[in-house]
């Protein structure tokens, strides 16, 4: 629907979307009565072939559709060439702290809530298409934006840095929720009356995961008999505790996944770490006799969580604030990690014992000094990153020669077998999630 095949710039020109026709009308009117040329679409299509015909000063609309997923439609108008560096103006009845976080994060310019004010709307779209001509190209500007600029912008790494510490001091970064599942997941696994039937219970209620629980049972790390047809089958198959990991698995690959952070490459290396890293813990748990080895998964899918935090609070910085490279980005992973994986987690409510791993993992290996699970992660970490390569004889040597290797009492035969068996159950557990 295009009420203006042929678009002539006047004080600006709006493409305005929206799933309800009276609200389209409405800001129609509103718009043209003060002299803009204003587009409307009633759905991704239309709007997706609008932007593609004509060039817009903004795009006002609103991110739950009828028959759309939340925020598909902004989604989609940010991927498309045609779209993407057009500043975007919500209009939304959602109005909680979280919606309007992630609509900045996907790089929302002004956020407007339903029933919207007429006037604010106009002011809104004037201040947005005023900041998009003073400051060309660039689309994180604080005016546009609405995220505040520090008083003195730092200009280089070190300074960006000091500026995430002192942000992280101050509880000034927006920490992403636990999902609830994963969160419930992990305060059953600190009660060891836990059952089958009360994980069956809580998974049921969310198909994908229960889809992905029936997919682990019948995989061949743990398929025997006949097959699994529901999640309680499958917990039986799998065992309670290596149930309770699986679905803090599946649900943790999700902060992995937020297209909205950018970084994709980056942040696929570092999920596939994750998971090496938990096979590797508790198969290292396993094979030196460690009493509570499942928990050994858990600690070791956990470990790394303040990187993913680290490029979600990126995206959140204006872009001057850090240089936008991989390098940069990845140097900063690695010297803050600790502390915002152990912010998080303590925001998160998570037990001691995964705080203590996610701040600790780097430190030498120290009996009595470090809880026998962080020691044990530790070297899993290391050891990952070995089997990032080929694993080779040199591989085993370089794995020996870890100060961890000597406090767990390794030897090469084991590390061997190790190697192993870490890659085949990395390549069925790559399988389940697909």
């Amino acid at each position: 629907m295009d009420s203006s095949a042929k678009i002539q710039p006047t004080k600006g020109c709006v493409l305005v979307v929206d799933g309800e026709p009276v609200n389209l009308k409405l800001m129609e009117l509103v718009l043209t009565q003060q002299n803009f040329t204003v587009s409307i679409a009633e759905n991704e299509i239309e709007a997706i072939s609008l932007v593609t015909k004509n060039k817009y000063d903004v795009i006002v609309l609103d991110i739950v559709m009828p028959e759309t997923e939340d925020y598909q439609v902004l989604k989609a108008v940010k991927k498309n060439e045609a779209s993407k560096a057009t500043p975007v103006v919500v209009c939304s009845e959602l109005k909680d702290k979280q919606t309007v976080t992630n609509c900045i994060k996907l790089g929302v310019a002004e956020y407007i809530v339903k029933p919207f004010d007429p006037e604010k709307l106009l002011l809104y779209v004037e201040r947005v298409i005023s900041a998009s001509k003073s400051v060309p190209g660039n689309l994180s500007s604080p005016e546009k934006t609405g995220v505040a600029q520090p008083a003195s912008a730092p200009t280089n790494r070190k300074d960006a840095l000091m500026l995430l510490a002192e942000k992280l001091e101050n509880d000034e970064l927006e920490f992403p929720a636990m999902p609830e599942v994963g969160f419930k997941i992990v305060h059953m696994m600190q009660d060891d009356s836990t059952s089958i039937n009360k994980i069956a219970k809580l998974i049921e209620k969310e198909p994908g995961i229960s889809a992905k629980i029936i997919k682990a049972g019948n995989s061949s790390l743990f398929a025997g008999g006949n097959p699994a047809m529901t999640p309680r089958d499958a917990i039986v198959r799998i065992g309670v505790k290596q149930s309770m990991n699986y679905v803090l698995l599946i649900t943790n690959s999700r902060m992995y996944d937020d297209e909205s952070v950018g970084h994709k490459e980056l942040r696929t290396k570092l999920w596939r770490h994750s998971v090496l890293v938990a096979i590797a813990s508790r198969i290292t748990g396993s094979m030196i006799g460690y009493s509570a080895v499942d928990s050994l998964f858990a600690f070791g899918l956990l470990h790394d969580i303040g990187k993913i935090l680290l490029i979600s609070v990126f995206s959140q910085l204006p872009k001057d604030v850090c240089e936008e490279n991989i390098h940069t980005l990845t140097q900063t992973l690695q010297e803050l990690h600790t502390q915002f994986g152990a912010k998080l987690l303590e925001k998160w409510k998570f037990p001691h014992e995964f705080v203590a791993m996610s701040k600790d993992h780097h430190e030498h290996p120290v009996k009595g000094k470090l809880l026998d699970s962080v020691i044990i992660v530790g070297f899993a970490n290391l050891f990952a990153l070995e089997m990032e390569g080929d694993f080779t004889e040199e591989s085993v040597a370089n794995v020996m020669r870890l100060p961890h290797a000597n406090v767990l009492k390794l030897e090469a035969p084991v590390i061997k077998k190790m190697a192993e068996q870490i890659l085949n159950e990395l390549d069925e557990v790559e399988k389940i999630l697909a």
